[in-house]
C-alpha cells in the first residue's frame, strides 16, 4: 500500500464511524481490564475466594495474551465487522457473568473467557486504522486510540472507587463496560465485513501450540519467585515452554511456506528491521510495571508518603496522555523522518525519567516521583504514536494483520518479563528497599538505553535508506 491509497476505501461518514467505534474499543478494553482489577478484591469476598486472588489476576492476564495474535488470524478468516461484533458481545456477557459469579470455579472460568473475548479484538482496532487511513494519516489515528485507552482507565478507576465504597462493585464494573455495545454499533455501520478471498482454514494446531507455549511462559515467570527457580514446578514450566515453542515454530513456518494462515508468522522475524522495532517496543513498555508497582510502593516505604498521596502519582500522567498522544500523532504525521525520531524520544525520555530516581532516599521529595511519573506519560505519548506505524511500515498489506498482532502480542509480554527481573532483583537486596529500588531502577535505565541504541543503529538508517529510495 503506497502512501496516498488505503486498503479499505470508505466514504467519510464511514470512516468516522470506524474511527470512533475503534476508540471505543479501546476504552472499553482499558476501561473493563481497569474496573476488573480494582474490584476483583470486592469481588472474590462475596462468595470467600480471596485466596485465589493472585491466580486470578494471572488468568486475566493470560487470556488476553494467548488470543492476541490469533485474534489476527480470525479477523482475516471470518472479516474483522463479524470478529468485533462477536468478541464485543462475548467481552460483554461474560463481564456481566463475572461480577454475578457465585463460586470460585466460575469465576475463574468467566474470567479467562472474558480475556480470551478481549484478546480477540485487541489488535483489530490498530489494523483498522492502518487500513482505512492513508499511511501518513495512520500515527494520528493511533493517538485517538492512545488516548481512548487512558480515558478508560481514567473513568474505571474512578467509577470503581465510587461504587466499590457504595456497596455497589457490580454496578461500576457494568457501567464502565456497556460502552462496548457502543463500540459494536459504531462498527457494524460503518464497516464491510471484507473475508479473505480465498477459503482460509484456522490453524488450530498452531493455536494449541500457542496456548501451550504462552501458558507456560506466564505461569512460570509469575511463579517462578514464589516456588523457587529450580523448584521441580517451574522447571517443568520451562522445559515445556521451551519445547512447544520450538515445536510451534517448526509448524507455523510450515503452515505459511504450505501458503495457509499461521497464527504467528514465521517470516516476519526475517525482517531485521521488524525485529528491532518489536525489541524496542519491549524497551518501551518495560519500566511501566517498575514505574507503576515499585515506584508506588517507594513513594510510601521510602518518602514515607501515605496511601492516599501515592494514589494520585498517576493522575498527572493521566492527563498527559489523554490529550498528548493526539497531538504528537499529528506532528510525526506531517514528515516521515519524525517517525524514528518520536521513537528515539520516547526512549530518551525514560532515562530522563527514571535517572533521578537512582539518588532516592527518605529526604528526597515526592515531587521528584511526580515528575518522574508525569514524563513517562510524555514517554508514553511518543512511543503510542510511533511504534506501531512504524512496524506496519515495513510490512506489505497482506502482512499488516499478523504484523499487527504479533506487535501487540509482544506488548503483552514485556510486563510479565518486567515483573520477573524486577521482582527477582527486588528479592536479592534482601529487605533493603532503597537498595533494592535502586537496583530496579538501574535495570530499567539499561533496558531504556539498549532500546535507544537500537532505535539509532538499526531503525533509524533502515527508515531513512527506504525514504531516500522512495
Amino acid at each position: 500500500m503506497s502512501n496516498s491509497q488505503v486498503a479499505i476505501p470508505l466514504s467519510k461518514r464511514d470512516k468516522m464511524l470506524v474511527v470512533v467505534g475503534s476508540c471505543i474499543f479501546m476504552f472499553f478494553m482499558a476501561g473493563n481490564g481497569t474496573a476488573l482489577a480494582i474490584s476483583q478484591k470486592f469481588l472474590l469476598e462475596k462468595f470467600g475466594g480471596l485466596e485465589y486472588f493472585s491466580i486470578a489476576t494471572i488468568l486475566i492476564s493470560l487470556g488476553t495474551t494467548i488470543m492476541t495474535p490469533i485474534g489476527g488470524a480470525l479477523g482475516i478468516i471470518f472479516g474483522r465487522r463479524n470478529l468485533m461484533v462477536v468478541s464485543g458481545l462475548v467481552a460483554f456477557i461474560t463481564t456481566v457473568a463475572v461480577v454475578y459469579a457465585t463460586n470460585i470455579y466460575v469465576y475463574l472460568f468467566l474470567i479467562i473467557a472474558n480475556g480470551l473475548a478481549k484478546g480477540a479484538f485487541t489488535a483489530t482496532p490498530y489494523i483498522l486504522m492502518s487500513l482505512i487511513n492513508e499511511r501518513k494519516d495512520i500515527p494520528k489515528s493511533m493517538g485517538l486510540l492512545a488516548s481512548s485507552v487512558s480515558a478508560g482507565t481514567l473513568v474505571a478507576s474512578l467509577l470503581s472507587g465510587v461504587f466499590n465504597d457504595m456497596g455497589q462493585t457490580e454496578l461500576g464494573i457494568i457501567l464502565t463496560s456497556v460502552t462496548v455495545l457502543i463500540g459494536i454499533v459504531f462498527i457494524y455501520m460503518g464497516l464491510p465485513n471484507a473475508k479473505s478471498e480465498v477459503k482460509v482454514k484456522l490453524d488450530l494446531v498452531g493455536m494449541t501450540l500457542l496456548t501451550i507455549t504462552m501458558s507456560a511462559f506466564v505461569l512460570a515467570f509469575n511463579f517462578g519467585s514464589s516456588l523457587g527457580w529450580l523448584s521441580p514446578q517451574i522447571l517443568a514450566g520451562f522445559a515445556v515452554l521451551v519445547v512447544f515453542g520450538i515445536l510451534l515454530v517448526n509448524y507455523e513456518a510450515k503452515v505459511e511456506k504450505a501458503g495457509g494462515t499461521p497464527v504467528i508468522t514465521t517470516s516476519l522475524f526475517k525482517n531485521k528491521e521488524y525485529v528491532a522495532i518489536l525489541i524496542v517496543g519491549v524497551t518501551l513498555y518495560f519500566y511501566q510495571v517498575v514505574m507503576m508497582n515499585y515506584g508506588t510502593l517507594a513513594a510510601m516505604d521510602i518518602l514515607g508518603a501515605n496511601a492516599t498521596v501515592a494514589s494520585t502519582l498517576t493522575i498527572p500522567r493521566t492527563i498527559v496522555t489523554l490529550v498528548l498522544p493526539t497531538l504528537v500523532g499529528a506532528w510525526v504525521s506531517k514528515k516521515k523522518s519524525n517517525s524514528w525520531l518520536a521513537i528515539a524520544i520516547g526512549s530518551f525520555l525514560l532515562l530522563v525519567s527514571f535517572a533521578p530516581l537512582l539518588f532516592i532516599s527518605n529526604t528526597m521529595s515526592i515531587v521528584v516521583f511526580f515528575v518522574a511519573f508525569t514524563i513517562t506519560g510524555i514517554s508514553e505519548s511518543f512511543r503510542a504514536v510511533s511504534v506501531l506505524p512504524a512496524a506496519q511500515e515495513t510490512l506489505d498489506e497482506a502482512q499488516i494483520a499478523t504484523g499487527t498482532s504479533t506487535v501487540s502480542f509482544v506488548n503483552t509480554l514485556a510486563p510479565v518479563l518486567s515483573a520477573t527481573f524486577s521482582g527477582a532483583i527486588f528479592n536479592a537486596a534482601n529487605g533493603d528497599t532503597v537498595l533494592g529500588f535502586r537496583n530496579i531502577v538501574i535495570g530499567t535505565l539499561i533496558v531504556s538505553a539498549i532500546g535507544l541504541v537500537i532505535v539509532m543503529l538499526v531503525i533509524r538508517p533502515a527508515q531513512m535508506k527506504r525514504y531516500k529510495n522512495n
